[in-house]
């Protein structure tokens, strides 16, 4: 699951939620924080990686009001 702030995985046994990735800017405290359960973490958590350039053309495409391409979080959610 991708969030505004990082990448979470399911746990292949467990099928409990990882955070796996934060992003960039973002602290793993700040996500702890922000989440109602006692999330895990992953012990090789990385920093997200920027999407390739054919993959930001596709973003970009189906997201016209720039909500997650600008970081302008003050435009309405297209998930509202």
């Amino acid at each position: 699951m991708i969030t505004t702030k990082g990448v979470l995985r399911f746990d292949a046994d467990t099928k409990e939620m990882i955070l796996d990735s934060v992003h960039p800017g973002v602290t793993v405290e700040e996500i702890l924080e922000n989440t109602g359960w006692d999330l895990r973490v992953a012990p090789d958590i990385e920093k997200t990686k920027p999407p390739a350039r054919s993959e930001l053309r596709i973003i970009r495409k189906y997201d016209a009001h720039g909500f997650w391409t600008r970081g302008n979080l003050s435009l309405p959610s297209p998930f509202d």
